[in-house]
């Protein structure tokens, strides 16, 4: 259409088309002037009620923090290596949960067992316990007024040190899987 038209209407063509470009760029100022000066309706809230608030600077701008920069920011392998060493004492701990929560029901199980089987030796119940008061008094004379411990405190006693040494290995076991998962994640990265 262009190369059939005479070069005076070209020119008139082009300036029909830019006056109409003005026109439609000054209704387009108008328009942006008119929504600016009227007031700024707030938002309606949301349901939950989340909103955020950007903490602004000094020249009231968003504050921003540009890590390492501050000379009381760790450097950043640092923070890596505690981040993983974190990581990886969390997961052993669970890792070690498991089998700490099976040697306890097992621990519990014998002991119910060796109980039941210690009761089926003693014939009578009464009998032992006149025993031991027996070894006990004897042990008393003989020692000063140290009283002897009885068959329950015993019982209690071994209680007692089994489980310190179970919690020892499964706290050394934690310690050695720490140290295990922290070393293959500082390996991959």
């Amino acid at each position: 259409l262009l190369a059939e038209l005479s070069e005076e209407q070209k020119q008139i063509l082009f300036f029909k088309m830019r006056e109409e470009q003005i026109r439609r760029w000054k209704e387009r100022e108008a328009a942006m002037e008119r929504k600016e000066s009227l007031p700024v309706k707030p938002r309606p809230k949301k349901e939950n009620g989340k909103s955020v608030h950007w903490k602004l600077g000094a020249d009231k701008e968003v504050w921003v923090w540009v890590m390492g920069e501050h000379h009381l920011d760790k450097p950043y392998d640092v923070l890596c290596n505690e981040i993983i060493a974190e990581r990886a004492r969390l997961k052993a701990e669970q890792e070690a949960e498991e089998p700490r929560k099976t040697h306890s029901e097992e621990f519990t199980n014998s002991l119910k067992t060796k109980s039941q089987y210690h009761d089926l030796q003693a014939p009578d119940n009464q009998q032992t316990k006149d025993i031991w008061k027996k070894v006990a008094e004897k042990e008393e004379l003989e020692q000063g007024s140290r009283p002897a411990p009885t068959l329950e405190e015993e019982k209690i006693r071994k209680k007692e040190s089994m489980k310190k040494k179970q919690d020892e290995e499964i706290n050394q076991i934690e310690e050695e899987r720490t140290k295990q998962i922290c070393k293959s994640w500082k390996e991959d990265s």
